[in-house]
Formats: structure tokens, sequence, C-alpha cells
């Protein structure tokens, strides 16, 4: 159970508007407001992937905890109401009215996340004989275990091309990676085992995959511009005091390094030679086993992102990843970088959209992380 940290507290206060955002961000008022609905969610269900427009709404996966089916729970403003409405209007047409709580008083909306009306295709997959949810990014993306695959369902259809794009070009490099059919904004791809590599391995696997992914012929690829990069990490700044309710501190430090990323001097990275990336990547995207230590390599998993752009920013996100989930020595990352800055502010939503325990913590690393990055010299 996930409890609610001092800045959801800050973040309830300052949303008088939505005022069910107090029963979703805490995972024992949600089961309790459900069940009095008529509706049981399992005793270890949790809030995860939970996104908030200021003012608007606030919506959320609900992850059951059990491997069954997962949920979205939606917290509106009035002036949202009406796609609330909508909402529950189309899940309760697919899955009937028991499968659906909708509170006019608190403005607060549980439906199945099969009923995604942003992801068509989701309905028929996921109720498929077998089907599994592994996880649900609503409105964005969600992922099932069906018939020995791994399907994702995207809301947008070129996302899947691109994963199935890069993962050919994977393939003709020689770098493992599960073949990607996709078709209509769904992309299925075969199970693959092995670890996630931690701490040295880590280290190890990081070194090994960056050198054979600057091999990778990336014509063809998407380019990820550093422009596109820099607004992306300068927006995510900006918005840090309205989406974690933000301490005063965090609030001032995050709006000076907004202006500090804004007006960052790109030219050094435009001469970067520009190379293949995996545009996410972390050790939660990599798998090592038997085939890895024999000389085969890693495998490379989650290919939506990727395209061609600087070298080195995929080095980057590795460690803005490993600094948001709080990895022991993560935080210590030696050197300044203006494209480790922009990595970790990339990541900045992550804590807190993950419903980390202690994502405020986290958030605070990443700040120092750009801050850090950014030096006196950028």
């Amino acid at each position: 159970m996930t409890a609610v940290a001092a800045g959801e507290l800050r973040l309830i206060a300052a949303e008088p508007g939505l005022p069910g955002l107090a029963v979703l961000l805490d995972d024992r008022s949600l089961g309790v407001w459900a069940r009095t609905h008529g509706l049981a969610l399992p005793s270890g269900a949790r809030v995860d992937r939970l996104r908030h427009k200021p003012g608007t709404r606030a919506q959320a996966a609900v992850d059951p905890g059990d491997g069954g089916p997962w949920w979205v729970v939606g917290a509106f403003a009035r002036s949202a109401w009406d796609k609330a409405r909508k909402d529950a209007a189309v899940a309760r047409r697919a899955f009937g009215p028991e499968a659906v709580v909708l509170d006019e008083q608190r403005l607060l909306v549980l439906t199945p996340a099969a009923a995604d009306r942003d992801l068509p295709a989701l309905r028929r997959l996921a109720t498929a004989p077998g089907a599994r949810f592994l996880t649900h990014n609503p409105a964005r993306r969600s992922v099932l275990a069906l018939g020995g695959e791994v399907v994702k369902v995207h809301a947008d259809p070129a996302v899947a091309e691109r994963a199935a794009r890069a993962a050919r070009a994977l393939g003709a490099a020689g770098i493992r990676t599960p073949v990607v059919r996709a078709r209509d904004g769904v992309a299925r791809t075969a199970f693959c085992a092995g670890r996630h590599p931690r701490g040295a391995e880590g280290r190890t696997a990081l070194a090994e995959l960056t050198a054979r992914l600057a091999r990778v012929d990336a014509a063809g690829q998407p380019v990820l511009r550093v422009e596109e990069l820099r607004d992306a990490a300068a927006a995510n700044l900006v918005a840090l005091r309205h989406w974690a309710g933000a301490a005063a501190t965090v609030a001032e430090q995050a709006q000076e390094l907004a202006h500090r990323v804004r007006t960052l001097d790109l030219g050094p990275l435009h001469r970067l030679p520009e190379v293949f990336l995996h545009g996410d990547l972390s050790a939660d995207q990599v798998l090592v086993d038997d085939a890895s230590d024999a000389g085969l390599g890693p495998t490379l998993l989650d290919l939506d992102r990727a395209g061609r752009g600087p070298r080195g920013f995929d080095e980057a996100s590795w460690w803005a990843a490993a600094v948001a989930a709080g990895e022991p020595g993560a935080v210590g990352v030696p050197g300044s970088s203006p494209l480790l800055a922009l990595a970790a502010a990339l990541r900045l939503p992550e804590p807190f959209r993950r419903r980390r325990p202690d994502w405020e913590a986290r958030t605070a690393d990443l700040l120092d992380l750009v801050e850090n990055a950014l030096g006196e010299r950028w």
C-alpha cells in the first residue's frame, strides 16, 4: 500500500476543485470508496502511472496486485466532468454497469482499463482467453501477456511501427532484441528470459550496448532532435511545482534550472556524432543471461523511442533512470554534461507518476543531478 506523501498532501490542498483527489492518492481510501459503491478491488491494489493536469483532472492506472485486470481511476474538476461521463458510458456498454463506479459528488470515476477509449484494440485483446495485463498507461499504452507473446497496444500507431523499424535495424547489426510485428498500433514480440543487470553488471552491459549501438546503421530512424529534448526538459522543470505538489524550495530550484536549460548552448551537442539511440535506456530495458556471458551481448527491449541522435544520450538516460529509481550509488554520478542534465530533467515525472514511496527524495535527487550536470560551464 502506498502512503500519502507530504507532497501529495500539498497537492490535495492546492486542488480543491478536484474533490476526488484525496481518494485517488490514498490506496486504502480508494479501496474503501470502491467497495462502498459495490466494486471490490483486491486488497493489494495500488495506483500507478499517475498523470495530473492542474485544475482539470488527475488520472491513473490501478494495478490490482493479483495478476487480474487493471483499472483506471480519474478525479475530475466540474468543468471536465463530461469526459468522465463519456468514459463511464463507453465502459458500461462494453462491460456492464456493475463494472463502473461514477461518483457525482466526489467527481471520481473508476472504469476497467480494457475500456480505455484511446486504445480501441485493447478491449478485444484484453478479453481474449488467457490474456493478462502486465501494465497499463492510461490513454497511451497497455501491455499484455497473450498466447506466449508480449502484446503492446499503442494509442499512436506510429510508435509500434517505430519499434518494429528499430528492431529490424538492431537485428541486422547482430544485437539481440525480439522481433517486433506491428499492425494498427499493436506490437507483438516474443517473451525474453533473463535478468535486469544491476551494479557492476549493469555498467558492463551499458558499456557493451552503447558500443554496439554506435555501429548500427541508423539511416531511416527518426531523429531525436536536441531542441526537442531541451524543450521537453524545460517544460518538466516548469511543471514540477504543479504536478508534484512541490515544496517552495524545490519549486524555486526547478524554476532556476528551467531558465538555464532553456538558454542552454546546443552547439556542442550538434557537434556530437549522430548514432542509433534506444532513446529511453535503463537497466529495466535490458536483459542479460548465459548467452550474454557467452559473448552474444545483452538483449535490448522496448524500442518505442528509438531513433538517431547525439552519442552519449543513452548513457545519460541510463544514469538518470538509476537516480529516479533510487539505485544505490547512482546519485553520485560524476562529471558535467548537458546531455545528462537533459536526461535527468526528462525523468523528473517518473518517481511521482510511478507512485514511488520515496518520490519526493528521488525528485530532489534528479533536480540535483540536473544542477550538477550543468555545472558552471553550461
